[in-house]
């Protein structure tokens, strides 16, 4: 048996509230609307990106595994903590990746978890590196979500934005 702290039940119930409540906002704000086609255009253009982004995640993988990459960009100079910062949230991305493939490739459940949706296993991916990221650093989360949400819902319809 391990000594890591689970998520307990009443965790479980604050994020899936937080989801539909952060939903109910998102409809009506307009960002579940149905969609023009000038937007589905939008979201093809979108979706094309998100593809090169996921392409390019792979490679962030090959590093992982110590495998040699040729990269696309010149180094930046960093500190070694922005450099730290950075390579971790480089893992947010390839969660978001993995999902992206899972929609691409109509994969259903989740290698690991075959238990769950595999999109829905790479958001909980997400959300866990998001959670050490910010716990690492002493970040409140749910401060800054609470701050951010009271925000976005003084926000005009869809921010102004066309998609």
């Amino acid at each position: 048996m391990n000594d890591y702290r689970l998520f307990t039940q009443a965790h479980v119930k604050a994020l899936n509230d937080s989801c539909t409540l952060v939903n109910e906002w998102a409809d009506k704000k307009g960002w579940n609307d149905p969609k023009t086609p000038e937007q589905i255009n939008i979201d093809h253009q979108i979706a094309a990106l998100t593809i090169e982004i996921a392409d390019s995640c792979r490679e962030i993988e090959k590093i992982r595994k110590g495998w040699q990459v040729t990269l696309l960009y010149p180094r930046q100079e960093l500190t070694d903590e922005q450099a730290a910062d950075l390579a971790q949230m480089g893992l947010f991305v390839t969660e978001i990746a993995e999902a992206a493939e899972a929609v691409m490739f109509s994969k259903e459940y989740d290698d690991h978890c075959p238990e769950l949706p595999a999109v829905e296993a790479e958001g909980a991916d997400l959300f866990i590196r998001l959670c050490h990221f910010m716990g690492k650093r002493g970040m409140k989360l749910g401060d800054a979500v609470q701050v951010k949400h009271a925000y976005n819902t003084q926000r005009p319809h869809k921010h102004g934005k066309k998609a």
